[in-house]
């Protein structure tokens, strides 16, 4: 693809999703515009890259769904570094049922402690795995490195595993009906 029809797809990817994308941004995190704006001027890059500049087959693809998705992870590692996310509430926002409006906050503390609880008891390398990257914001290459593994795949498929351990642990049956 030439270099003006790379630059022509990129102002409309820019165009025709920077006013949706940011309202997703401020309405799912707690940010301020600018930082949404840089976040999504961040997403629209890696996108081209990965996408417009290699042409990619775009087919199937939802340009908008993969323009949030990474919007999404841009901005939980921005507020993982600026430990303005408590990890474990992200822990239990990405891996577990999600809260009853209901639910009192002393229910909510009781289950954040049982999870903690829980993580602590694993046995290794879960509870390694669960504590560098959810506790010390450790990348999941960081994680392979640290952990010998021969690539972030099997790290990544250890962390499902851990997770789905620790959920069994603390919800039971209730997992199965997500």
């Amino acid at each position: 693809m030439s270099s003006k029809k790379n630059n022509e797809a990129v102002k409309k990817i820019y165009l025709d999703y920077r006013k949706y994308c940011i309202n997703w941004l401020l309405n799912n995190f707690s940010t301020d515009i600018n930082t949404a704006l840089d976040i999504f001027q961040l997403a629209v890059t890696i996108f081209y890259n990965k996408t417009i500049k290699v042409d990619f087959p775009s087919d199937n693809l939802n340009e908008r769904n993969y323009l949030i998705g990474i919007c999404k992870n841009l901005m939980k590692s921005h507020l993982r570094a600026s430990k303005k996310m408590e990890p474990i509430t992200e822990l239990i926002e990405l891996n577990y049922p999600q809260s009853h409006p209901d639910e009192d906050t002393e229910f909510k503390k009781r289950r954040i402690k049982k999870i903690l609880k829980t993580i602590d008891s694993l046995n290794e390398p879960c509870k390694t795995i669960l504590e560098l990257f959810y506790f010390k914001g450790y990348t999941i290459e960081e994680i392979s490195q640290v952990m010998g593994y021969k690539n972030k795949n099997t790290t990544k498929n250890m962390k499902y595993k851990c997770i789905c351990k620790v959920k069994k642990l603390v919800f039971g049956d209730e997992t199965t009906k997500i």
